[in-house]
Order: C-alpha cells, then structure tokens, then sequence
C-alpha cells in the first residue's frame, strides 16, 4: 500500500483524539486510574502505535518523548509536508487532580495556566492539548470552568473525558488499523480488498481471512475440528451478532470451490488460487510493514473495518 492522503503526525493525532467519543456514564474508568502508573504511560503509548505506521511507510520524521518537565506530559516532534519541524505537547490531567481540587486542596486552574505558558515559551510547542482523564458527570462543572477559562488561549485544546476515553481506551491494533486507513484511505489495494470482503457476508468474510493467514502460514488442511476453531473467533470476534452455529453449515457451502476444495464430510483443502487476490495483497504487505499485534490476519480484519460493516448490518 502507498500514502495516498499526507496527514502529518500532528494532524492525525488530532484525528484520534476526537475521533471516537464514549458516554458521559463510560469516563468513570478514568476515576482509579492514576497520572504517573497509568494515564501518562498508556498515552505515550497509543502516540508510538500511531507513529508507528509512519515508520511502517518509510516516514522516519518523527520523535515521541515522555516526561514531566515544561508543562508538558507527553512531546511529539515531527516535520510537516513543508519540512518544518513542529511539536505538540500533552498534559494530562487525572481524577485524582480534580478532586483535589474539588477539595480545594489543589489550585488546578492556576497550575494548568502556568503549564501552558511554560510549554510554549520553554518546549516551545506549536500546539497543547490538555486531556481531561476524569469522571465527566461527577466534575461536569469543573470541566466547564476549565474549557470557560483556557478558551482564549491560542492554539491550546481541551480534549472532553467523553473524547479522551475513546482514545485511551482503543485498541492497539484498532488504532494501527485505523491509522492507516486514514493515510492510505485511497490506496488501489486497499479499497480492492475491502471491496472484496464487502461482496461476503461479514462472516464469511472472516473465515476468508483466517483461512488465508493460515494458507501463507504453512498449513493447507482443514478438517471440521478446525472449522468450528474458526467458528468460536468468529463468536468471541461478533459476541451477541454472530449468529446459531448452525450457521457454519452455510458458510462452508460458500467457502467450497472457492477457497476450499473437497467434500462435505471429509477433509478440505484451502485452494491458494481461489483467495481473493488483494486480499492477498494486502496480507503480503502487512506482512512486511507490521510488527505488531496477533498477525496479519488481525490487521486485515482491522483494515477492511469488518467490525463496523457487522454493526452496521445489525442496525
């Protein structure tokens, strides 16, 4: 696959920073969640998997620190398409800190103000995101004072819990997956494959897959015990939407001369010439672009959104 569309790292973490909001109910997760063991961590980490499809596609222009100086939790450097460097700082913000300021032991606003100003003038950041890590009902009006009182701060962005969640709460591989989605959304090979599942039915589309990552792997034959493996990731992939299992009587009538060879009641053979060819495609260059999570299998899944076409065949 190829970068079709240039977002620069910053750009893109804007895009993920909002792009998947939670219930107000859901942020009370953030409420034993700490700012040093688990929220600066985590962060940093979502930030790298991001950046790492970057490096994945030969762009090597970015740097990812974490640390506790200069008002900022997290500092992201990388170029822009022009070739300028620029940096965006993250500060976090924890339940703990809100309700010790709730208790008014903790002058959060003052702090948070002398962090910005400080992230500008000594990290020198082209843009501050402050992630409000907090239970959104319990602190609804302190939430409203921070984004009343740091509006007019140029260039600084208060991420809500209800956004800050969604992002924290991500899965890795969801997170690659719909990383490169975005850079390479008009990608010839991408939208082949994701047209080809599109022409199954979601679970047939599944088994698809995982019968293709098992063909590159070595193994060729599948018996009945093997199908119904299959079956049970399809179930714990699809939970309550996966269907009756008698429904694997189905898609085996679909899969048999095409991607499988031979008869019902015996063993069957995975037929490499009847796999979907950017289907193909696409795995090979997983294969070599991505080191992470369970294969690529699982990154295709991802990739050809197989998640969100299920949801919205149920609604």
């Amino acid at each position: 696959m190829f970068i079709t569309n240039e977002m620069d790292a910053g750009q893109m973490l804007a895009e993920h920073l909002k792009g998947r909001r939670v219930s107000p109910e859901a942020t009370a997760a953030f409420v034993n969640l700490r700012h040093d063991r688990d929220l600066c961590p985590h962060i940093s980490d979502q930030v790298n998997t991001m950046l790492a499809v970057y490096r994945a596609y030969g762009q090597e222009v970015h740097d990812m620190q974490s640390f506790r100086d200069d008002g900022v939790d997290v500092l992201l450097t990388y170029e822009d398409k022009d070739g300028n460097e620029r940096k965006v700082g993250i500060q976090i913000k924890s339940d703990d800190e809100f309700r010790q300021w709730e208790a008014k032991k903790l002058p959060l606003l003052q702090i948070l103000k002398g962090q910005i100003a400080t992230a500008f003038a000594n990290a020198r950041v082209d843009d501050f995101y402050v992630l409000l890590c907090v239970d959104a009902i319990r602190h609804r009006s302190r939430i409203r004072t921070v984004c009343s009182e740091l509006k007019n701060f140029p260039r600084c962005h208060i991420i809500e819990p209800i956004d800050a969640l969604g992002f924290y709460q991500m899965q890795p591989m969801s997170l690659w997956s719909r990383t490169v989605r975005l850079l390479c959304n008009r990608d010839a090979v991408l939208r082949a494959a994701t047209d080809e599942c599109d022409g199954r039915a979601p679970d047939v589309a599944f088994f698809t897959i995982t019968l293709m990552e098992q063909a590159f792997g070595g193994s060729l034959r599948v018996d009945d015990s093997r199908l119904f493996d299959i079956w049970n990731e399809w179930e714990e992939f699809a939970g309550e939407e996966a269907g009756e299992p008698d429904r694997l009587s189905e898609i085996l009538g679909e899969l048999l001369g095409d991607v499988l060879g031979g008869e019902v009641g015996q063993d069957y053979s995975i037929q490499i010439d009847g796999l979907p060819k950017a289907l193909c495609a696409l795995y090979f260059d997983l294969k070599v672009r991505s080191e992470a999570f369970d294969g690529p299998g699982s990154d295709i899944i991802g990739l050809v959104q197989l998640a969100d076409r299920l949801a919205n065949d149920i609604g």
